[in-house]
């Protein structure tokens, strides 16, 4: 197999990489809160459509951006305004279509800085960089790589310090720089191990995988993909796992090890399609099409080319439909098909000269734009030139009379404006300093909270718990030692079950002070458990759907989730009058999403905020860990809540 096509599976790791769950119980979800979403959480839900439908539908993803940057616009929103242009320019690339991709990001940057978000700002930079390296423009996207790493270091954000790197890593691997990419990629890999970033290391691994590939040494290659893909599978990362897959399946191929190939081949071919990437698919049925060709396997290897061609048609990847025409014809030759041989070379030449022909015709345009605007220039600064002395000359005469005028005004304007700039930094710092002191003292009170719950819990079960569990065994004692009988019997017996009852509430208690299974089982063990024991007693319907919630959180998010969601359950049991809860919680983008919607009778929100405590407590909790919280409800039409925490 040819170098060319080996880089072209090269892995760019972009800020721009995310999670997709891509299970249909997500965007359910949202479009169900969408509903009832106003304002806007209702474009930051819109945002969060069009991310989901990224990988599985480019139109849906397109229609949900727009609407989202649409509404923004209404509310002025300004932060929704650059997620939106932000979520578009990442489905134009996916699109292939660089110049609306820029288009979007330098709107999204206008905004970004007008709102002093260097960590936006620095995003859109590497975001830039990625359009200018798949056009072609290395030294462009080197810059723009260069200024995002200048910003994340100046804000000590390693994890994207790493990210960065390893795309610097990647533009010297295309410039020719081998020895130069391998040393960014070193650099960002000791980071990522630092940080024990799985994902990150086996993407690291995997394009140093792709350096040594480059440079003819398949043994390091390969190794190396060996360790991008055990780091990955632990990560969990099912698009770089493909693609890793894919380009071990490939060397693999070149190299007439058709078994093995085939092997790992498959195995890309079943998570890319589990993906949905339509442009992932038709490369590893391009690939698995040429491993049956040196195999001999006609049938296969033809069937296998047939479905990568109507896939790269489908999703118009003309590079995919090349290649696929290309092994095409050489399975009909092989099979004396040669009609069909002939009309695939026909077809390959016809679309090779297409994207030539694209390529040049864009090269001749920029270079027209480039040559229009520096006419334009030139013409713009001669015109500016001749104005400039005819104006001279009067000013000139009045030039003595204003000096000294002029000179007082920006004296006395210089000193008002330090004197304002001065102020409104004095305002700033104190602003700054009473949120920091609220957030320690709301910190500080809900840790306390925790501690002293507990405490408390240790102090039932261990002190209580025990000290009615002692009486019990007195009382069966004294039942069986003094041989009692007829009423005395009767009443220990009540007596014993009695303590009976106040250790299960002694228990009960202190799990929902402080649930055991929360510490020891993690987040969802202990929402199923919650529910079962709130919601099962008082004959309530329940569903719990959970996706991409396996790992381990925070301690400080899983109890503040766990305890939001508790006095949910408590509401709902005491006044909604509800025969149906539905909870769902998913990780969406860097963010855990939870969704709990009844079918009770709603309550007016606007009146009860601010009023009850358990809706204070719950604001407080979110707010200590940077979260939002939205009610979507009136009376009548029951209760929708959904809570966002960032991760």
């Amino acid at each position: 197999m040819p170098k060319s096509f080996l880089r072209s599976v090269v892995v760019l790791v972009m800020v721009l990489a995310g999670l997709f769950p891509g299970q249909a119980s997500v965007s359910d979800s949202l479009k169900r809160v969408l509903v009832q979403a106003r304002d806007t959480h209702k474009v930051m839900v819109l945002s969060d459509l069009c991310w989901e439908y990224r990988l599985k539908d480019q139109d849906t993803a397109l229609f949900y951006g727009r609407e989202a940057l649409n509404l923004a616009t209404r509310l002025n929103f300004r932060k929704g305004e650059a997620q939106a242009l932000n979520d578009l320019g990442i489905i134009y690339i996916d699109r292939n279509e660089f110049a609306q991709a820029l288009e979007q990001f330098n709107r999204a940057m206008q905004i970004r800085q007008q709102l002093g978000d260097s960590a936006g700002v620095a995003a859109l930079y590497n975001k830039q960089g990625i359009v200018h390296q798949k056009q072609g423009r290395l030294d462009a996207a080197l810059d723009r790589q260069l200024r995002a790493l200048r910003i994340y270091e100046q804000r000590g954000e390693e994890r994207w310090i790493s990210y960065t790197l390893n795309n610097i890593a990647i533009i010297h691997f295309n410039l020719g720089n081998l020895s130069k990419s391998l040393e960014y990629h070193r650099k960002a890999l000791d980071i990522r191990i630092k940080l024990q970033d799985g994902y990150g290391i086996g993407a690291s691994y995997g394009n140093m995988a792709n350096v040594f590939l480059e440079s003819g040494d398949t043994v390091r290659a390969k190794k190396h993909i060996r360790l991008a893909l055990g780091y990955l599978r632990e990560a969990g990362s099912s698009e770089a796992l493909g693609v890793q897959l894919n380009n071990i399946g490939a060397i693999l191929a070149a190299e007439g090890q058709v078994d093995s190939a085939e092997v790992y081949l498959l195995q890309a071919l079943q998570i890319r399609e589990g993906l949905g990437d339509l442009k992932a698919i038709a490369s590893t049925l391009g690939s698995l099409g040429e491993v049956y060709y040196r195999k001999g396997s006609w049938g296969s290897a033809e069937s296998f080319l047939v479905r990568s061609l109507e896939i790269a048609r489908q999703a118009q990847v003309r590079e995919e439909q090349i290649n696929a025409l290309s092994r095409l014809s050489l399975v009909y030759e092989a099979t004396g098909k040669d009609r069909q041989a002939l009309s695939a070379l026909r077809e390959y030449n016809r679309i090779r000269e297409e994207v030539y022909n694209d390529q040049v015709n864009a090269r001749i345009l920029e270079m027209q734009e480039r040559f229009e605007a520096e006419k334009k220039e030139q013409r713009i600064a001669l015109l500016t030139s001749e104005k400039e002395l005819d104006k001279l000359k009067i000013k000139q005469q009045r030039f003595q009379i204003t000096l000294l005028l002029g000179f007082v005004v920006m004296m006395l304007g210089t000193a008002f404006f330090e004197y304002y700039r001065y102020r409104q930094r004095q305002r700033s710092v104190l602003q700054n300093e009473m949120i920091r002191q609220q957030e320690l003292r709301m910190n500080a009170v809900i840790e306390a909270q925790e501690t002293e719950r507990k405490r408390i819990a240790e102090d039932l079960h261990d002190g209580v718990g025990q000290t009615l569990s002692g009486l019990k065994l007195v009382c069966e004692g004294i039942s069986e030692n003094l041989r009692l009988e007829g009423d005395a019997r009767d009443q220990v017996k009540k007596l014993s079950h009695a303590l009976d009852e106040a250790c299960s509430e002694v228990r009960t208690l202190s799990h929902e002070m402080r649930p055991k299974a929360l510490n020891e089982l993690g987040l969802i063990p202990s929402i199923e458990e919650m529910l079962g024991r709130s919601l099962r007693p008082s004959g309530i319907r329940y569903s719990f759907d959970h996706v991409g919630m396996d790992e381990r959180y925070p301690e400080k998010i899983e109890v503040s989730l766990y305890r939001i969601l508790q006095e949910l359950v408590n509401n709902i049991i005491r006044h909604s009058q509800a025969s149906e809860v539905g909870l769902q919680l998913f990780l969406n983008k860097q963010h855990i999403v939870m969704v709990v919607e009844d079918n009770g009778r709603g309550f007016d929100h606007a009146r009860e905020q601010g009023k009850g405590i358990g809706l204070l407590n719950m604001l407080s909790r979110v707010n200590a860990v940077g979260g939002e919280i939205h009610y979507e409800t009136s009376p009548g039409n029951g209760t929708v809540v959904t809570l966002r925490i960032p991760v």
